[in-house]
């Protein structure tokens, strides 16, 4: 029987944690969903990428070395899981973690089209019919047979196009703006101001310029092509930074990254400098990104700080 009304949704602090790591283990990710608890970071995400380890697994190693903080996919796409397979995987993950998740979600990256052939025009519709049976799901009206408790949770979208970011805007609750250059940054916020979600902010920070490059690999191939040769990519250069991204990985194809990008997508340390980025952004979460274990319990108390001084001047 269909209950009077779902659960109350749980809420998302406003630090989040994004694993960056490179192919991370099993115990990569409990390290980091532990060290980020410890930190005092409410919420951590975990890669789904092609061809590296199952991101489901990883959450579960994530769930047993922690205790409250909250775990998901960040992100997972309706592409290579079939939506079915994941609102059952959500359900198994809430109930090992004892009620800890969310659900991160976007179209997937390039690779989904070159390697696995995936045509991913139809995203913004593949992502929108995800979240609706997620949420009627979570509502009692599953359309899985004899499928598990569904649980109400928070659901995070990233995304860069326009069609993308009306979706997500509308359909999440949060939506994720990071890896893009500085404008294209202030045109995705405007784009999602006046709708559903909440705007999160992932920024580069200048502490990170040791791996800013890896998270670049993808800003830098999804803007537009004017906002490309702006950078100083050029179609050559984009086609080998491409190559390396299919034959070896993203750290492969980083070293092809012009340093002179890098200024276009990193913020600086200061903490007023950043604040002003996110005050014009309107963001009401902070997302640290991690390359190092080792990093998180600075990272996060710099994005403490930085929403605290949000907070405060609303």
């Amino acid at each position: 029987m269909k209950p009077a009304s779902a659960p109350p949704k749980r809420e998302l602090d406003a630090v989040g944690v994004m694993c960056h790591l490179v192919r991370p283990t099993l115990q990569d990710c409990a390290d980091v969903a532990a060290a980020a608890e410890a930190a005092g970071a409410g919420w951590c995400m975990f890669p789904d990428a092609l061809g590296w380890r199952d991101v489901w697994l990883c959450l579960g190693a994530a769930a047993a070395a922690t205790s409250h903080i909250i775990i998901g996919p960040g992100v997972t796409n309706p592409y290579t899981r079939h939506p079915f397979v994941t609102i059952a995987a959500l359900a198994t993950l809430d109930e090992i973690s004892g009620g800890r998740t969310m659900l991160g979600v976007a179209a997937g990256g390039s690779e989904l089209s070159a390697i696995a052939g995936i045509d991913r025009s139809d995203s913004p519709d593949k992502l929108r019919s995800l979240i609706e049976m997620l949420r009627k799901a979570a509502d009692g009206d599953s359309p899985i047979p004899y499928a598990p408790s569904i649980p109400n949770v928070p659901v995070v979208g990233g995304a860069r196009g326009p069609q993308m970011l009306q979706t997500v805007a509308e359909t999440c609750d949060i939506a994720l703006l990071w890896g893009q250059t500085h404008g294209l940054l202030q045109e995705a916020a405007s784009a999602v101001r006046g709708h559903r979600a909440a705007i999160a902010w992932a920024p580069l920070r200048r502490a990170d310029m040791a791996h800013v490059n890896d998270a670049l690999v993808y800003g830098v191939l999804n803007s537009p092509p004017a906002v490309r040769r702006k950078l100083g990519v050029d179609d050559t250069l984009e086609q080998q930074i491409r190559s390396r991204l299919m034959e070896r990985g993203m750290d492969y194809a980083a070293a092809l990254v012009p340093d002179s990008a890098v200024a276009e997508f990193v913020v600086d340390d200061d903490l007023d400098a950043a604040r002003v980025v996110a005050t014009q952004l309107g963001a009401r979460h902070i997302i640290v990104q991690v390359f190092a274990t080792a990093d998180v319990a600075e990272r996060v108390t710099w994005a403490r700080g930085l929403a605290d001084s949000l907070s405060a001047g609303d």
